[in-house]
């Protein structure tokens, strides 16, 4: 099972395709419970994520996950990660964790105490209150310039149909050269690539050829777009040896549930010979939601 369950929802009104807005923690307890019968062993947490980690460290069932969280961006005059790791534990009502990322990678190629942060991560890790570090980014570019500054176990990075950069030949060697495992997120482009054709927002107008190509492949398979989604994810010969998890969000436990479902028929439907290439698009005003 790749699947990882992404807590955003659980702390913030997330996603341009939900309506719902923030998770409630009744609702929270129960996709944590459906998430361990269907084998999901990880939760992808942020301090960013609003009141993500105190929700789930309120609830006795998170405690049977593995966790991922991450540190902040931070502001220059900031000295150092770990009263922000600190407060990540304390929330979540654990002494460690599996994976600590920078939510920001510049956090370690920008910000004029970044050797200090990396120290201290790695320091963390020595003590084994973290047993992987690494870095979130939006851009493969990313990867091999923290590699100058930190030596990286996990890298989270946007892959879809759409957003195909962390697939290059380039990237692949990277992260085969130096054993780092892939945890794939936005990977329905917060839904966009789910939601029914008359429901997409004006802005995405320009890219409704490409979108609706998408659809038609789909249609043609006789496959739900959440299944089709996962099966480029699961099928990619490029990037399968190295992808560890893929970070997936809901709302419900229907929703998780229908998830689940269509993970398992992208395991198994044979799609190894379709050309994904042609739906690769490099325009951020599409394959990065902040600028939506």
């Amino acid at each position: 099972m790749k699947l990882a369950l992404g807590t955003a929802q659980f702390g913030l009104d997330y996603g341009i395709s939900n309506p719902q807005g923030q998770v409630s923690p009744l609702e929270v307890k129960q996709i944590l419970r459906l998430a361990s019968e269907v084998g999901i062993t990880t939760l992808d947490c942020a301090a960013a994520y609003g009141n993500s980690e105190a929700i789930l460290g309120a609830l006795p069932q998170s405690q049977h996950f593995d966790i991922v969280t991450k540190i902040p961006p931070l502001p220059d005059t900031e000295l150092s990660i770990i009263p922000y790791f600190n407060n990540s534990i304390k929330h979540l009502k654990r002494t460690k964790i599996d994976t600590l990322l920078f939510h920001d990678v510049n956090t370690i190629l920008q910000h004029p105490h970044s050797e200090l942060f990396c120290h201290e991560i790695k320091q963390l890790k020595a003590e084994k209150k973290v047993k992987r570090i690494g870095i979130s980014v939006y851009t493969p570019e990313h990867i091999e310039q923290s590699l100058e500054k930190l030596s990286i176990d996990v890298v989270q990075a946007p892959l879809n149909v759409f957003d195909q950069r962390v697939c290059h030949q380039a990237t692949v060697k990277l992260l085969n050269q130096h054993n780092i495992k892939l945890h794939a997120r936005s990977v329905f482009l917060q839904g966009l690539l789910l939601m029914a054709t008359d429901t997409w927002p004006e802005y995405f107008t320009p890219y409704l050829g490409l979108l609706g190509k998408f659809d038609a492949l789909a249609s043609r398979l006789q496959l739900s777009k959440l299944t089709l989604a996962l099966a480029f994810l699961l099928q990619n010969v490029h990037i399968k040896p190295y992808l560890e998890q893929l970070v997936v969000g809901c709302c419900s436990q229907s929703q998780l549930q229908q998830i689940v479902q269509s993970y398992n028929q992208a395991v198994a439907y044979p799609l190894e010979q379709l050309n994904w290439h042609e739906f690769a698009c490099h325009e951020q005003a599409l394959i990065n939601p902040s600028f939506w």
